[in-house]
């Protein structure tokens, strides 16, 4: 068995267990925050020309990523649609889920 397969499949039981408990490992929990300097600015003792990005554990993304894409099979297209173009105005992909799912 190669190991991209071996990886896949510790992987799916993982998730799979995470699923069935309803219960998600601490460790995926855990974020490292970071800042970053925007751009080119010139004064990089001002905290304005810093962002803040948050790394998170790879297996927390693949997770978040199989559960999105499969929920949004079943969200009708119209609601696709309107995620879609509300992209310029809110940049959480989670957030607009949220959203949607609070209305109905």
């Amino acid at each position: 068995m190669s190991v991209v397969r071996l990886l896949a499949k510790m992987l799916s039981f993982i998730i799979q267990q995470s699923l069935a408990k309803q219960t998600i490992p601490e460790e995926w929990r855990k974020a490292l925050d970071s800042r970053v300097l925007k751009g080119r600015p010139s004064d990089r003792s001002n905290p304005e020309n810093y962002r803040t990005i948050s790394l998170t554990s790879i297996c927390c993304k693949i997770a978040e990523h199989i559960i999105v894409s499969q929920t949004m099979t079943h969200i009708p297209t119209s609601v696709v649609s309107l995620l879609t173009v509300s992209t310029v105005l809110e940049k959480s992909a989670r957030a607009k889920l949220k959203f949607w799912l609070l209305r109905t």
